[in-house]
């Protein structure tokens, strides 16, 4: 019984409409909106965040670049108003015509008292209350400070022994022609790094020697890098780039005028990048040109980038150079109030537009999502109300018309689905109640069919031994087999009708009365004239002259003479198979079939003659054993599987081989459908040393 049920519950896909598919799809509308807001907000805090960081990149250089100037104008000023101050008396008193008549007649008690007193008359003035002189034609070397003996003052601390390498400083500056030189170097006789002004004395273009005084190294570098915020450092070079000042005084190049000039310590040396080696002498020749009064410019220096403002000092031909550290003179952390108030901002907003959006958009649509999800349950007197003017509103009103709408249509499907299944259900016990009346009939019919079939003890009776598979493909199909009596012996065949089924069951009850009436006609010892026999009489009781269809049959009879030992053998398509002494041979049925009306058997049927032993055994089957698919890939059983089944089991009793057989064709069918009618029939005949037949009339 068939019958149709409508569920109202369960919500039908809509031709055209597509599922929501992908990550969203589990969440509900105001999850995924908050999710569009978050991915919008990202989507404008991230890039406004960056471009943000690039425009605090570009201030923080531009300012930075700014303060290093203003610190590199700042540091000059600062260096140079003092240093110049001593430079200025050491020329003085380089200069002084008491000194330069003291450089000429050293050895004169007079002048020599003069010059004492000439200098330390200067001595209060310089900047560390020192000075020296060093005289050229005896190279002897006076030195005085705050700290020096006035009764020991007049006496040179030494001899200048320019075979020693500290006072290489000596022969270098009596060999210049510059007004003077600074000199950054370590005096091992006062044990005093400083930085010393040498100033030539001569007297007609004659240089009688040097004189001078020196700065504390210490306090120099103190001065210079006094009141520098964080983040700033500076240095001081010479003209080649010899380091003079760094806070690091492992880095200065003393004596650098007595050095080769691979053997300097330079700040070109703690400079990666020839890019920026080249930018800096370029700038450095700007300044010396006086091009410019300031360079400025980003280098890499001991591993880390500067922004770096060079000024110049023709009078101590030297460059001072500040390094500015952006990230510490002017860090991102500055501009985190600002970051703070835009972030705040952008918040602010995307909340007053969550709220807007609930209020106008979503909470509306959830409504209507809820009624619909009572829809879908089946409540169909939902109503949503909505004075709105707008879109939402409009969707609201769509929404209670269609409700209205399916209410009305639900109504009418279900009242004529039941009045469909009302018809159905008449139909279907109609259509019961005739399938078992068919049914009933096929089984009359198989009853009728299995009648046809010869009675087991008659088989007993007329073989030693053998065995009998019969599988119709349906209840009823159109294979059988057959015993008769004959003269002197027994007829024993088998049978395969067209068609299966009904239409083959009746096929083979006329097949069967169309053999028994050639056997009793006395056609009972020779095979082949019963077949052509019946296949004249098959003809002519079908009439198919003109007829669509095209029916008959494929038949094998065998005729056992036991008293003889003998098997005479004739087919119609169905071979006889024959295993003895460990070997199976085919013995073939002709090509020409019973009945067919297409069908032309001009060469007739042939009988073959067989004397049997007592291991002789006989099998004939129609072709549903071997056309019977199966196997990994679906082929038919096949003749040499056929074969090699027969070779393996001939020498077992017929039952067991029965038995045998069956089984193994049902497992290599692998559960497939059974394609054809089975007709299996295997038998070792009486005689020859098997059992006498008895018959019984």
């Amino acid at each position: 019984m068939v019958s149709l049920q409508v569920e109202t519950n369960a919500p039908a896909r809509q031709p055209g409409v597509r599922p929501v598919r992908g990550m969203l799809a589990p969440l509900g509308i105001r999850a995924r909106a908050a999710l569009v807001l978050l991915a919008t907000f990202l989507a404008v805090a991230l890039p406004s965040l960056w471009l943000l960081m690039a425009v605090i990149d570009r201030l923080t250089e531009h300012y930075g670049m700014r303060y290093a100037r203003d610190n590199a104008a700042l540091q000059k000023e600062r260096l140079l108003s003092p240093t110049l101050r001593d430079l200025v008396l050491a020329r003085k008193l380089a200069d002084s015509p008491v000194i330069r008549s003291w450089a000429r007649n050293e050895s004169d008690p007079a002048v020599h008292a003069l010059a004492i007193a000439e200098l330390e008359s200067y001595k209060r003035f310089f900047q560390d209350t020192a000075y020296f002189v060093a005289i050229g034609s005896s190279r002897h070397y006076y030195f005085s400070d705050a700290q020096s003996d006035p009764a020991a003052v007049s006496q040179p601390r030494e001899a200048l022994d320019l075979s020693v390498a500290r006072n290489a400083w000596f022969p270098t500056a009596m060999a210049s022609d510059a007004p003077y030189m600074l000199n950054v170097d370590n005096n091992g006789l006062l044990g005093a790094t400083k930085v010393w002004i040498n100033v030539p004395i001569r007297d007609g273009g004659e240089t009688l020697g040097i004189a001078g005084t020196g700065v504390d190294l210490g306090a120099f570098v103190t001065a210079f890098l006094a009141d520098l915020g964080p983040g700033i450092s500076g240095i001081i070079i010479d003209r080649g780039g010899a380091i003079q000042v760094h806070e690091n005084r492992d880095l200065i190049d003393l004596n650098t005028r007595s050095k080769a000039e691979a053997d300097r310590s330079t700040i070109y040396r703690r400079m990666e990048s020839d890019d920026d080696r080249a930018t800096l002498r370029a700038g450095l020749d700007r300044l010396q040109a006086g091009a410019s009064t300031v360079e400025s410019f980003p280098l890499s220096i001991d591993g880390r980038t500067h922004l770096v403002a060079a000024t110049f000092m023709p009078e101590l031909g030297w460059f001072n150079l500040t390094l500015v550290d952006p990230s510490e003179a002017y860090g991102a952390g500055e501009f985190l109030p600002v970051i703070a108030v835009l972030a705040a901002a952008l918040l602010a907003i995307v909340a007053i537009v969550t709220l807007m959006l609930n209020r106008t958009v979503l909470n509306p649509l959830l409504e209507l999502t809820r009624s619909a999800k009572r829809m879908a349950e089946g409540r169909y007197d939902v109503s949503v109300a909505s004075d709105r003017g707008d879109e939402i509103g409009e969707l609201t009103r769509a929404f209670r018309r269609m409700a209205a709408t399916v209410r009305d249509h639900t109504a009418l499907l279900e009242r004529r689905v039941r009045e469909r299944t009302e018809e159905l259900t008449v139909a279907n016990a109609q259509l019961a109640e005739s399938n078992l009346q068919i049914l009933d009939s096929i089984r009359c019919a198989k009853v009728l069919q299995t009648a046809i079939l010869p009675r087991p003890e008659m088989l007993r009776t007329s073989t030693a031994d053998h065995f009998v598979v019969w599988k119709p493909r349906d209840l009823v199909g159109g294979d059988f087999y057959f015993c008769h009596e004959a003269r002197d012996g027994i007829l024993l065949g088998v049978v395969d009708c067209t068609g299966h089924g009904v239409p083959g069951a009746f096929m083979t009850m006329l097949a069967h009365a169309v053999i028994s009436q050639v056997v009793k006609s006395g056609v009972d010892d020779d095979p082949a004239l019963l077949l052509a026999r019946a296949d004249a009489t098959i003809r002519e009781a079908l009439d198919q002259r003109g007829a669509a269809a095209d029916a008959g049959m494929e038949m094998a009879v065998c005729r056992i003479v036991p008293s003889e030992g003998r098997l005479v053998f004739a087919g119609a398509r169905i071979s006889l198979w024959h295993a003895a002494g460990g070997d199976v041979a085919e013995i073939k049925g002709e090509r020409g079939v019973i009945g067919y009306r297409s069908a032309r058997n001009g060469g007739g049927f042939v009988n073959h003659a067989i004397d049997y032993g007592a291991d002789s055994v006989f099998y004939l089957t129609t072709d549903g054993v071997l056309d019977q698919a199966g196997g990994n890939k679906g082929f038919g059983f096949g003749r040499d599987r056929f074969v090699a089944m027969l070779r393996e089991h001939a020498s077992l009793p017929l039952d067991r081989q029965g038995a045998a057989f069956e089984a193994l064709i049902a497992d290599y069918q692998q559960g497939r459908p059974q394609r054809d009618d089975i007709t299996f029939l295997g038998f070792r005949p009486a005689g020859a040393g098997g059992e006498a037949v008895s018959l019984s009339s």
